[in-house]
């Protein structure tokens, strides 16, 4: 359970983050595959403007993401990797959070429908990166596939993120354990199936004591597995 500090009559109050998620920098960045100090660039930079602000209060003197914060930081990593240039995403970031009145425009669904023309707008102001014909393919091939392994509930906002994709059975969904990552119908988190797996070294004998699906435990050791091996590989911080 998370504590944080009550501002209104200065007693320290028990504050519970159902269907929100919580997640710590170094976790949304894992889950994210970014940098824990890039995130925090974004998010505590003294010396910029933060890129958006997070939902959650400071707990014990740290930052505190929801699952919102962590969809918009997958969004952006994966803008990223496919060398979107930092400054492009930055004013991507900006303009969208204008045009949809909203801290986390990444994750909402109205980015699947307005992002293309934002995106347009973005390369207008800076056209030696990008010419107008190339933008309109580039959107499809560097922005909409980050979109394409997330759900989406009525106020039109990220619910659930299939981080293998849908069809998969590992989902993050901030309504079911607190947001970690869990296997899609059992619910068992993937990170005590993986820390079982190293254990039993078989997957059926690992379905068979959780009484699972075998699918469900070979999705939940592909995923940590590449969680791990991401780890392991050298990173920027830039």
């Amino acid at each position: 359970m998370f504590t944080a500090a009550n501002d209104s009559d200065g007693e320290s109050g028990s504050i519970r983050f159902l269907g929100v998620g919580v997640y710590e920098i170094p976790e949304a960045a894992r889950l994210a595959r970014i940098h824990p100090a890039r995130l925090r660039r974004w998010l505590e930079d003294r010396n910029a403007i933060p890129l958006w602000r997070p939902d959650l209060p400071r707990i014990d003197g740290r930052l505190g993401l929801s699952f919102l914060d962590l969809v918009q930081t997958y969004v952006l990593a994966e803008l990223l990797r496919q060398e979107l240039p930092v400054r492009t995403m930055r004013r991507l970031v900006q303009k969208a959070k204008e045009a949809l009145q909203t801290e986390h425009p990444l994750a909402s669904a109205r980015f699947r429908t307005d992002g293309k023309r934002l995106y347009l707008e973005v390369l207008r102001e800076e056209p030696t990166l990008l010419d107008l014909l190339r933008g309109q393919f580039a959107f499809h091939r560097v922005v909409a596939p980050s979109l394409k392994p997330l759900d989406y509930d009525a106020d039109e906002m990220a619910s659930r993120w299939w981080p293998l994709g849908k069809g998969e059975l590992v989902v993050i969904d901030p309504k079911r354990n607190f947001g970690k990552p869990i296997t899609a119908k059992s619910g068992v988190p993937t990170a005590t199936l993986f820390a079982q797996y190293k254990v039993y070294g078989n997957i059926e004998e690992l379905a068979d004591a959780y009484e699972i699906d075998r699918r469900e435990a070979e999705a939940a050791i592909r995923f940590e597995k590449q969680l791990e091996e991401w780890r392991s590989r050298p990173k920027r911080a830039a």
